[in-house]
């Protein structure tokens, strides 16, 4: 979508500006890895985050009837607790007993940070982190992004506003 706004773009006007298009993800990543010197070896990849969580299942005496469908709401229950910056211990799981859901929330955070590992939410957490953090960093991406346009707007969570607000 983002390299499609930009071949219309410069279509209607011939190109030549400083404009830059990317996603949410694309835009962030780029903002960590000048700061972390992360490259796409640290982005985990959909598989690790699965075997990851049915590891932690395991270890927390759950038994569920499939594996797969189990880690997948897991994660996206990790997902939604980290794009609308919901407190861990305000979160009830529809997946296991909130305690569980924790359990795995922190071991999965665990592993992914101790393997250096970034999730797709993590990219706009982290960000997120260093900004606030960072004012001097913050100031550099401030003046280097004037304006931004959001396609889409409606579907922004509350992780992704939050950084542009920033």
């Amino acid at each position: 979508a983002a390299e499609e706004m930009r071949e219309r773009y410069e279509a209607l006007t011939g190109g030549g500006s400083r404009v830059t298009f990317g996603t949410f993800h694309s835009i962030f990543f780029r903002i960590l890895k000048l700061a972390y010197r992360y490259t796409a070896d640290n982005i985990v990849r959909e598989e690790q985050q699965m075997q990851f969580v049915r590891e932690l299942a395991q270890a927390g005496g759950l038994e569920p009837e499939d594996e797969n469908e189990f880690a997948a709401s897991i994660l996206s229950e990790i997902s939604s607790v980290k794009g609308e910056r919901i407190a861990l211990e305000h979160y009830y799981s529809s997946c296991c007993p909130d305690e569980v859901f924790r359990q795995i929330y922190q071991g999965y955070r665990e592993a992914c940070q101790s393997r250096r590992k970034l999730d797709f939410d993590d990219m706009l957490v982290c960000t997120y982190e260093l900004l606030k953090a960072r004012p001097d960093i913050c100031r550099g991406w401030q003046k280097r992004f004037r304006y931004i346009l959001i396609d889409e707007f409606q579907d922004t969570s509350r992780m992704q506003w939050d950084n542009f607000r920033l």
